[in-house]
């Protein structure tokens, strides 16, 4: 790859990379075709999710936890390692506003009706429990497997914060994990 200067030009871009890769024609309204051009193929593009282009990076979303010592960070495992989780699985997040049949749907029910072996954090934007790191955290540090749906895109925020607290992510889509 060419330099500029001495250094590659980068984008680091707010969400899925996938609003810059859109053709031109008869398609959505939104996103543009920026990745594809010439010009950007010179340009590292980072981003939540990587695709198959090569000059494209994954960089995870940013999380809830900032440990100020290396102490903070072994303090937090020990924690994690010995936490007895009341809850088999959890799911914080709310139906796709623009998906009526979405997973997302059926581990809400699911888990209303599981009261005992699933916990539901609701991020409806009226309630937006999620908002507040300590109740996203201590709905993930008391549950094994955190159930893991995609969302606008196959990779969700919640999800590293859920391995930060130790809970085991449950992905419903290969390009979620396996596919990055």
């Amino acid at each position: 790859m060419e330099t500029v200067m001495g250094s590659r030009p980068f984008l680091r871009c707010r969400e899925d990379c996938v609003y810059l890769r859109r053709p031109t024609g008869n398609q959505p309204n939104w996103g543009n075709k920026l990745m594809p051009l010439p010009e950007s193929m010179n340009m590292s593009m980072l981003s939540i999710e990587t695709s198959s282009y090569c000059n494209e990076f994954a960089v995870p979303y940013p999380t809830y936890f900032h440990p100020s010592t290396y102490i903070d960070v072994i303090h937090w495992q020990k924690q994690v390692r010995s936490r007895k989780r009341r809850y088999l699985f959890s799911f914080a997040g709310a139906p796709h506003p623009t998906m009526n049949y979405s997973i997302r749907v059926q581990i809400i029910n699911q888990c209303l009706t599981s009261k005992n072996t699933c916990k539901f954090l609701d991020c409806n934007s009226r309630a937006n429990k999620c908002g507040t790191p300590v109740q996203v955290i201590k709905v993930f540090r008391n549950s094994i497997f955190c159930l893991q749906p995609p969302g606008d895109s196959y990779t969700r925020c919640l999800m590293f914060d859920s391995i930060l607290a130790g809970c085991i992510p449950v992905f419903f889509h290969p390009y979620s994990a396996y596919a990055q």
